[in-house]
């Protein structure tokens, strides 16, 4: 006997360090900032597993470019929609772990961005996203479960009008599930 959820969920986002290929140009590596996501989702609960699909707001402060600069301004943010679906291991106390993989789309851009060779960076792209997640719900009531979650999220290779950007992260989030 399952039930339809609504959850919400928000983190911090740990951006990996992103390879920025640029023709005719040696390969750089940007570092960033610690970020943040946001993310809502509609879904299915099957009681041992459950599909659901995710919108989120994934964002993160350029911190430098190895070699070439400390002083670097520019976000990199993802819009994303994943068909997610989970296991959760059901037992008999509140606590129930789970396991889930999604896969989507994204909308990555890079905003306001100096790169050497390329200079000023203004784009998005739309690529293929997924994400692989574990985490522990704890239930607050019949109707209602705390989620404390880690998502790694990443992205197929993001094209900024002529330079190449890797993107991947991890998250950790809190956020609730409110069976409906």
């Amino acid at each position: 006997d399952g039930s339809w959820y609504l959850s919400g969920a928000a983190g911090a986002t740990f951006l990996q360090d992103s390879t920025i290929s640029i023709p005719g140009q040696p390969s750089e590596e940007a570092d960033f900032d610690l970020g943040y996501n946001v993310r809502g989702a509609v879904g299915y609960n099957f009681e041992m597993y459950r599909l659901e699909v995710e919108l989120g707001w994934w964002s993160n402060d350029f911190d430098r470019i190895k070699g070439v600069s400390t002083d670097v301004t520019g976000e990199m943010t993802a819009l994303t929609v994943l068909f997610n679906a989970f296991f959760d291991f059901t037992n008999q106390s509140p606590w129930t772990p789970y396991i889930g993989l999604g896969i989507g789309l994204g909308s990555v851009s890079v905003e306001g961005l100096d790169v050497p060779g390329a200079g000023r960076l203004d784009d998005d792209d739309s690529v293929m996203a997924y994400q692989l997640s574990a985490g522990i719900g704890f239930d607050l009531s019949e109707t209602s479960v705390l989620d404390l979650g880690y998502r790694f999220m990443a992205t197929s290779d993001v094209g900024i009008e002529d330079t190449d950007f890797e993107y991947g992260s991890h998250s950790f989030s809190l956020g609730i599930r409110f069976l409906l």
